[in-house]
Parts: C-alpha cells; structure tokens; sequence
C-alpha cells in the first residue's frame, strides 16, 4: 500500500491524516512528574504544572512537559490555554506540550473545551524523536473538537496544542487531551440494510467526479481540483442529512476508465450535516485487492477536510470532526495501477461528540 503523509495548516486546507505506522522514534529517556506536584484535577490524569517552560514548539524551544504517563487504556491531560503569552504579531496565544509513552497500535486522540471553536485556529501536533524534532502529524479543530486516529509506533512521544486568534484572551481557557487505545472497528461497522442511495450520475453524459486528485501536480498547482466538466456534479443523497443517530448506505461502483492524475473513476457524493451533528465516522467497504482511497472534502472546496488512506483491501475508514449544518463531498477513486469495475459500499454514520467531564 502507499504510504501517504499529510498535514493540516488552516481550517478547510489539508487536515493531516498520517501513514499507517510512524517511524522508529529515537530512544529517550522518560522521568516521572515530580514527587511533590500537585493532584491532577478532577476527571484528569495529568494536570499542567509548567505552563512557562512547556511550549516545545516555539522559536527558540523549551521542554514538552514530562508527564510520566504510559497509555494502557486511556488518559486524559488537563491544560490550559494562558491568557498572558498572546503575541500580537502572529496572533500565537499559547503553546502546550506533553510528553507520553503509547504502545504499538491503534491510537486516538480528542482535544476539546469551552470556548476552543470560538478560536481562530486550534491545532494538535503529535512529534517523536530527539527532542521530539520529527512532526508525526498535526490535526487541527473543526467545529467542537480536534479528532485524530493513526496506527503510531510503540515510543514516546509529545502531544501539543498550539492556539492562535486575533486578540488575546481576557481569561483562560480550559481543554482536555484525551488520548485513547482505538478500536476502528467498533465504529460505524458496515451498514447492511437496504442502501439509502445508489449511484445513478455516472453515466455516458454526465458524471460525478468532481475532484482530480493528483500525487504528483505541476508546478505551483494543487494537489486536489475540481474538474472542468459542467456536467460533472456530487451526486446530493435522497434524505442525506447526518444526523447523530443516522447510518447511511450507499452502493456505487468505480468504472475501468482513463487515469487522471493519480486515479480511474471517482465518484463524488453529497451529504449534510445535522444541527447537532459535529463527528462522522466513514467506512468503505468491497471485495477483492482493488485500491481504493477515500476522502472527506467541504462542499465545493477541493482542499481536503479528512482523508484516509489506509489500506488496499476490503476496507477504508475514517472518524472525522466536522462543522454541524454543514454540506461535505465524500469521495472515492479508484487508484491508477487497480482494475475497475470495482463495486463497494459507503457507511455513513453520524455522531455528537460529548466534551469528557470532570
């Protein structure tokens, strides 16, 4: 399988989705937190204690925060974003790294808390390595919350919020880092009811690719662009609103058909998000060693809101954090070197993500 690597850097630009396994992180050295520090707060395992020295990402760096913490199960870090650090040029409002062992496997990760949608960016920044140098990948919050999910390597790394906004803040705010052993497969498993919607815009004069995908664009060109076609339109689902208890169906087939960029056939298909609606998990399922690659994009925007690249057999899935009332395009291709045609299903399922509580 490829292996892809992407990062995010603005609301609705790239939202990074890292390959399936992180490189061997360079050996460090873990200490506990101090013997005399305080006791997390409620509903937290670790709680910030250098909220002075802890911005690893800032020019010239400091220390991630040692949190002596090792994940079994789950664990929760407790910060704050400062309301004394602002920095008026860049609009930085404050950087927070710790520092956590994690097993082989799948991982992910939720950063929320009262007031952090209202921000002008939000992003989690996962690093390893000596002095934790190299970026694994950056995700950053959409709609309520941040939510990240990759298959990382056994190793320590740092998890770091760094905010942004145009003012600074009058008070601090409050998060929570919820770092969870994952089980991908207990979300959203494939839909087997009667589909919801079948494919019918694919066909001798109009279509439904919408996107070009190209791994290796030209010069000064994106990665993602919409097609010239005008007949070329997301096909909009029957009754395809996301609500957070909806699962959705839809069945399609991607066509032998000339390459462009990096693919065959795409199809592109629309939904809309309920008003409560802010997480959607998507499962593409089929049969056989066809690639296909599946991807999440605002409406009418080819920058990528989520993706996931993951695997070239019987199975994509991606949990993403999405903005409620809102139109996203869920793209399937047919990756250039498989053979079409290639028949699968979409699941679509919707959710209301809850802010952990004390």
């Amino acid at each position: 399988m490829r292996s892809i690597h992407c990062l995010a850097v603005a609301v609705f630009a790239l939202v990074g989705c890292g390959d399936d396994g992180a490189a061997t992180p360079d050996a460090a050295i873990e200490i506990d937190a101090p013997l005399d520090a305080p006791a997390p707060p409620a509903g937290c395992d670790y709680g910030e204690l250098q909220d002075a020295t802890n911005d690893d990402l800032a020019t010239p760096p400091s220390t991630a925060e040692t949190t002596g913490k090792t994940l079994a199960t789950s664990i929760t870090l407790c910060g704050q974003l400062d309301s004394t650090h602002y920095n008026a040029t860049n609009g930085l409002v404050d950087i927070d790294g710790f520092a956590v062992t994690l097993p082989a496997g799948p991982v992910r990760v939720t950063v929320s808390g009262p007031g952090l949608e209202a921000m002008r960016d939000v992003t989690l920044e996962i690093s390893e390595g000596a002095n934790f140098a190299d970026l694994t990948d950056r995700q950053i919050l959409l709609g309520t919350h941040v939510y990240y999910m990759s298959n990382l390597d056994a190793g320590l790394y740092q998890f770091a919020i760094q905010a942004g906004n145009a003012t600074a803040l009058t008070a601090p705010l409050t998060y929570k880092i919820v770092i969870t052993v994952d089980d991908p497969a207990s979300r959203c498993p494939k839909i087997t009811a009667a589909p919801n919607h079948t494919e019918g815009l694919d066909t001798a004069t109009t279509s439904n690719d919408v996107i070009d995908r190209d791994f290796s664009p030209a010069a000064g060109m994106p990665p993602e662009t919409l097609t010239p076609a005008v007949s070329d339109n997301p096909e909009v689902t029957p009754n395809g609103t996301i609500n957070p208890t909806t699962t959705y169906r839809i069945t399609a087939t991607l066509a032998e058909a000339t390459v462009a960029g990096g693919y065959k056939d795409r199809d592109t298909f629309a939904f809309t998000t309920g008003a409560a609606t802010d997480q959607v998990s998507i499962r593409v399922n089929w049969a056989g060693a066809a690639d296909l690659d599946m991807y999440l994009f605002p409406a009418a925007v080819p920058s990528i809101a989520g993706s996931s690249v993951t695997s070239s057999t019987e199975g994509e899935f991606r949990t993403f954090a999405v903005k409620p009332s809102t139109t996203y395009w869920v793209w399937t291709g047919l990756y250039r070197t498989s053979t079409g045609p290639q028949p699968y299903d979409i699941s679509v399922c919707g959710s209301d993500f809850v802010h952990p509580s004390s």
